[in-house]
């Protein structure tokens, strides 16, 4: 169903095919592009620039984006989110019709960019049109799912999704059913408007630049994007092309052009996500009527993560991952001859790891000495479909494993989410500030050790003194 709502001047709403094939002839009345809108403070620049290329009205109410129709000579006013309900009921409508029962759940796809606050007025929107929101997918990763390339290992998969009104590309990595969002890319086009089959490729070249990947072409890659990826290029086994748009019917063929070993390819139109998404329904679906653990329905949009030697939040299970999700880095001591380390799980959005919510210290012990940063620990970070979050820190070649496993259910009261989320919220600018600072001071940091390299054991000592009185200085804003 297209995503177009359509006020006429007898006082119908009309959703899908019937709105947008009047147009033409009704634009100013006739409604689309919300995942622009929703969500969005009405001084977004990204609003902005989709105000521009629409015919209808949209006001400022409140700093929020707001749709004004005339119908009858009266103005109506509706916000982003009602403009989606209207389409989510007609799409609830239908499935009754065709089910012949009723609909009052769901399952949602949204570009992977998409914020909290979009994500929550995705749900709010769904809950408008009668419909709770079970669980919301990446674009790509539902597309992915519809061609059963979840079922893959370890492979990477390429996704190219080009209409008249956005053009997304997006890199994702698939191991035992689990997909992670390598990179990805999204250009606003400008309606009808043809654009250069170059600034088409772009994307596709930053993406794969940036993810460490050697190209055929050899344009100056964009490193714009920092990924961290060292996947060959010819691991990208799979890609998958959404072309709705008249335009560059050659784009794909200049985007294979790219690889030195063709990927397979899955050309489809919109019909691939709405599949993926089926599949995915019917899996909660299947889970909870035979009986089986409940799917985690409302995990937070939130990072988890621990904090490092320096007191900063590294993430490692970043937000809005589709469920189940898993994730590793590896992690090294600090110290010469260090035996034993804290690993501190912490939950939030904020630079400072003690500024979110600490979930659970890992205590690691008999850590084989060795110079300071030998040492490799591996720490996974997981989430499954049943609501258990854990971290495990191992290290095979010292038989050394530790793990904690909890249910996310057990950890949240309620009040938690909505803390961190209002926390998150409050410190914008602050927390800009610190993350400037943290680069300066982790750079100072590498520099006074990589200098201490081969020195004797007084020398470092002397050299760890220092680094702790360059930390408290930049504390107290000395630096």
């Amino acid at each position: 169903m297209p995503s177009y709502v359509a006020f006429t001047d007898d006082g119908q709403i009309l959703v899908g095919v019937a709105a947008k094939a009047q147009a033409d002839t009704n634009p100013q009345n006739t409604i689309y592009g919300m995942k622009h809108l929703i969500g969005r403070d009405y001084t977004d620049p990204k609003v902005q620039q989709a105000i521009k290329n629409f015919p209808f009205r949209v006001v400022e109410v409140e700093n929020k984006p707001v749709i004004v129709v005339r119908v009858n000579g009266l103005e109506r006013s509706y916000g982003p989110e009602e403009v989606a309900s209207f389409l989510l009921a007609g799409l609830r409508e239908e499935a009754e019709y065709y089910f012949g029962q009723k609909i009052d759940s769901a399952v949602s796809a949204v570009p992977v960019r998409f914020s909290d606050r979009q994500r929550q007025a995705t749900r709010d929107a769904g809950l408008m049109a009668g419909l709770k929101v079970e669980r919301i997918l990446n674009e790509p990763t539902a597309v992915a799912i519809g061609y059963d390339l979840d079922k893959l290992r370890e492979k990477d998969i390429l996704v190219i999704d080009l209409d008249n009104t956005t053009y997304d590309v997006s890199l994702l990595t698939i191991d035992d059913g689990v997909f992670e969002v390598l990179a990805d890319h999204t250009t606003h086009l400008q309606g009808s408007e043809p654009v250069s089959l170059k600034s088409l490729l772009l994307p596709v070249r930053e993406i794969l630049a940036a993810s460490h990947f050697e190209l055929c072409a050899r344009d100056e890659p964009c490193t714009s994007m920092e990924v961290d990826s060292s996947t060959p290029l010819d691991r990208v086994h799979e890609l998958i092309f959404i072309n709705s748009s008249p335009h560059h019917p050659q784009l794909l063929e200049n985007i294979l052009n790219l690889f030195p070993t063709r990927p397979n390819v899955h050309t489809a139109h919109s019909d691939a996500l709405v599949r993926g998404l089926s599949v995915h329904a019917k899996l909660i679906g299947s889970s909870i009527n035979i009986g089986g653990e409940q799917p985690l329905l409302d995990i937070p949009w939130l990072n988890f993560g621990i904090e490092t030697g320096t007191g900063i939040f590294k993430p490692i299970l970043s937000s809005h991952q589709a469920l189940p999700s898993r994730r590793s880095i590896n992690v090294t001591t600090q110290y010469d001859a260090q035996t034993t380390m804290q690993l501190k799980l912490f939950m939030g959005l904020r630079p400072i790891a003690k500024d979110n919510q600490l979930l659970h210290t890992l205590e690691l012990k008999d850590i084989p000495p060795a110079p300071r940063g030998v040492a490799r620990i591996k720490v996974e970070v997981e989430i499954d479909v049943s609501g258990k979050l854990g971290i495990t820190a191992s290290k095979p070649d010292a038989d050394m494993k530790e793990t904690w496993i909890e249910s996310w259910a057990s950890l949240d009261g309620g009040w938690l989410l909505e803390k961190l989320m209002d926390d998150h919220d409050t410190h914008l600018d602050e927390d800009d500030v610190v993350r400037e600072k943290m680069k300066a001071m982790e750079a100072v940091e590498g520099f006074v050790w990589s200098v201490g390299d081969g020195r004797d054991d007084g020398d470092k000592e002397q050299i760890g003194i220092d680094v702790q009185r360059v930390r408290r200085q930049s504390e107290h804003d000395e630096l």
